[in-house]
């Protein structure tokens, strides 16, 4: 079914993934390879989002409202998926962040 391209935001990654990992998984998990991933440590997590190239829809289904649980092997506790961000999310954090 094609729609409009969602970007998932992706929560509670532990710091100890890759993004290298991280993107295999996905692969398995969404079963294409073609999507752009941010993959940004914010606090004591990591927090990813996955945006398709093509447009299509993302194969994980996620509607409006509470967000999905995602298992992770080796995570503690269910990765959180959902698409009500708003635009807002980290996407890039500085190892030594400035401000002038």
């Amino acid at each position: 079914m094609t729609g409009p391209s969602r970007t998932l935001r992706i929560r509670g990654i532990p710091l100890s993934v890759t993004e290298s990992d991280f993107r295999k998984h996905l692969e398995g998990l969404l079963g294409y390879s073609d999507f752009v991933l941010s993959f940004v440590p914010y606090g004591h997590e990591v927090v990813a989002t996955v945006t398709r190239r093509d447009g299509e829809s993302p194969a994980i289904d996620v509607d409006s409202g509470a967000p999905i649980e995602l298992s992770y092997p080796g995570a503690e506790r269910s990765l959180l998926v959902d698409v009500d961000f708003f635009g807002i999310t980290p996407l890039y954090s500085a190892k030594e962040p400035k401000v002038e």
